[in-house]
């Protein structure tokens, strides 16, 4: 045989005249022919093409065939002859399955025996035929063309699947038809912290969690069993114990007669599901909140309000959507009032201060308004949101106060006037008869005479006393009407100053009070002195937070109060001591009903009196 050194010929037929098999085979398959007898292999390939659609390529040397597989990319088979003078043909198959291991190689020889045949198929020919001419010969050649190219393109469609399983950003596994997973991605090892290793053998059921009860699996396991596919989302539980949410689909693997396994593909949620309920509880807060709310677009259209708004307002939420806010205007604030405010917005501040609406009913209404910019990813304004608070009854309410304050301003000083005057009188008095008394002649009693002077000053002394402590009174329960934090240590050090108590000690928990600093350290000075006073000067006074409850409270570890007593000891007039006005518990009693707060005198933990305070139900402040 002679070489043809150079020679390559392809030919095409027209893919209408390629016959099908029951492969489903109906690509046309190009076929690399290597022989050095020319005029046999183009015998060979003329009937591959004329009768069986195959797109041929001949060559006569072993070396021009791996040239053109360097070049040409298409080629689906290569078919060899045995003996060749380059090469055999079991070189040459060496040769192609160490450069393309995956390309369909047949040995289509003359020579050769059942030992050559073997030897091919172990080095990874995928089949070997005995040379010979005749179309039954050809046509069993192009069967096995046909059945290698076939077998390798769904090998290489298998591999590519695999590649894009494994590659796939949702977790896949497989079941056989017991449940027993036989294969999961790396995705699934991710999502569930489990190696693959320790998922193959188990069944889905490792990664139940707990949420969904039977009925839920069985109606699961029902569908697929049936042959439909199930679709719905799963909580699982992950090795470490913590949950996450899937999209899962479950189909049955079948052979068109019966069910040899399940495929789940799972989209990991968990992330867009806490997106989801941290929407639906901020819609429900916005929705239930006690303030009204309002959004609108940039163009101040109003787009929602909550039922807040429409009890504050009047107006049904379907009423005010499409309009802008101005169907509130109630003609209280002039033009350059909103303007202000439009120009604060709009450069994407946050506006913040007091409005008189108008009510659907013609009714006006004070509201405390924030209104704050609605931004899109990039930064730009493409809506407002308006919470406002309606302070009508709080207005109302801080105008009374503030007028009966004045008025309990106006009967302390009318009290201390009415009770001054007659005591400047009285120890003017007694200033003259102590100067009789020590002018006089013998038979005066002089001591006598300066001993009821000296019990005439006492008396005075006491009367201005309770003068003072009436003016206390009278200014310290006054409403406090803007509170502000406190530090209760602070306080409470800065009223033990106050004290003249050089051997007690005291002990405070730090915490923060809502009250007006001057009269909390008034309270606490009270006490301290009431403390001092029943307690001995060696008392050790304990200040701190209420446990569970808002509030503070005040204890010491003296005798304590009695039972019977706890309930009048705040009164006014109610003292142990003689010399004693009994306002100093009331005072505090005032001091903190001022602040909306209740007090109650119980036993403290050394066995002292506790005094404790809390905020009032009917003056409880957030």
């Amino acid at each position: 045989m002679t070489p043809f050194h150079s020679s390559v010929r392809r030919t095409t037929t027209p893919i209408d005249s390629l016959p099908h098999d029951s492969s489903g085979f109906a690509e046309t398959p190009t076929v690399l022919l290597v022989d050095d007898d020319e005029a046999f292999i183009q015998l060979v390939a003329d009937y591959l093409e004329d009768e069986h659609g195959f797109e041929t390529v001949t060559v006569t040397r072993p070396t021009a065939a791996l040239d053109h597989l360097e070049d040409d990319e298409s080629v689906d088979c290569v078919v060899s002859d045995y003996q060749m003078p380059e090469a055999d043909g079991l070189a040459f198959l060496e040769m192609i399955t160490d450069a393309y291991p995956s390309l369909p190689f047949v040995m289509f020889a003359g020579q050769g025996s059942e030992a050559v045949a073997s030897r091919a198929i172990r080095q990874g020919a995928d089949d070997y035929l005995q040379k010979d001419t005749g179309d039954a010969r050809y046509d069993l050649l192009a069967n096995r063309i046909r059945h290698c190219v076939t077998i390798a393109r769904q090998r290489r469609q298998l591999d590519e699947l695999y590649d894009a399983i494994e590659d796939a950003g949702h977790a896949i596994f497989v079941t056989d038809d017991t449940g027993e997973i036989t294969y999961a991605n790396p995705t699934m090892s991710d999502l569930s912290g489990y190696e693959k290793s320790e998922l193959l053998g188990e069944t889905p059921a490792i990664l139940n969690s707990g949420e969904h009860d039977d009925a839920f699996y069985e109606e699961l396991w029902e569908t697929i069993r049936n042959g439909d596919v199930w679709h719905g989302e799963v909580i699982n539980e992950r090795k470490d114990g913590t949950q996450y949410v899937i999209d899962q689909t479950i189909s049955p693997i079948t052979d068109g007669r019966s069910t040899d396994g399940y495929v789940a593909i799972n989209r990991d949620v968990t992330e867009r599901k806490e997106r989801e309920q941290e929407l639906e509880r901020f819609r429900s807060a916005v929705k239930h909140a006690g303030h009204g709310v309002l959004i609108t677009d940039v163009d101040a259209t109003i787009e929602y309000a909550n039922e807040a708004f429409e009890e504050i307002t009047g107006y049904a939420a379907s009423e005010v959507v499409g309009e802008t806010p101005a169907i509130l205007n109630s003609g209280e604030h002039d033009d350059a009032f909103y303007e202000e405010l439009w120009e604060t917005i709009l450069e994407g501040g946050v506006w913040h201060g007091e409005v008189i609406n108008q009510r659907k009913d013609g009714s006006h209404f004070a509201v405390d308004q924030t209104i704050a910019p609605i931004t899109d990813r990039d930064g730009d304004i493409d809506g407002f949101v308006a919470i406002n608070r309606d302070v009508s009854q709080l207005k109302a309410y801080r105008a009374e106060l503030e007028a009966q304050n004045e008025r309990l301003e106006q009967y302390g000083e009318t009290v201390a006037h009415d009770l001054r005057n007659p005591l400047t009188l009285l120890e003017g008095d007694l200033e003259n008869l102590a100067h009789v008394a020590k002018t006089a002649d013998d038979d005066v009693e002089s001591a006598a005479v300066l001993e009821a002077c000296s019990n005439l000053s006492e008396t005075v002394d006491r009367m201005r006393e309770l003068i003072d402590d009436l003016l206390t009174m009278a200014e310290q329960g006054q409403l406090v009407l803007d509170p502000e934090p406190v530090s209760l240590e602070a306080t409470a050090e800065d009223a033990w100053r106050q004290v003249d108590a050089a051997d007690a000690s005291l002990s405070v928990e730090e915490t923060t009070v809502e009250a007006d600093p001057a009269r909390l350290r008034e309270l606490l000075s009270n006490l301290f002195r009431n403390a001092v006073e029943h307690a001995g000067a060696d008392v050790d006074v304990r200040v701190g937070p209420l446990e569970r409850v808002a509030g503070f409270y005040v204890e010491d570890d003296g005798p304590g109060i009695a039972p019977d007593d706890r309930e009048t000891v705040l009164e006014r007039g109610y003292t142990t001591d003689e010399s004693g006005t009994g306002f100093g518990l009331a005072i505090v009693d005032q001091i903190a009903n001022a602040h909306g707060l209740t007090v109650s005198v119980t036993e403290g933990s050394t066995g002292g009196a506790r005094f404790e305070f809390r905020p009032a139900d009917a003056h409880q402040r957030h």
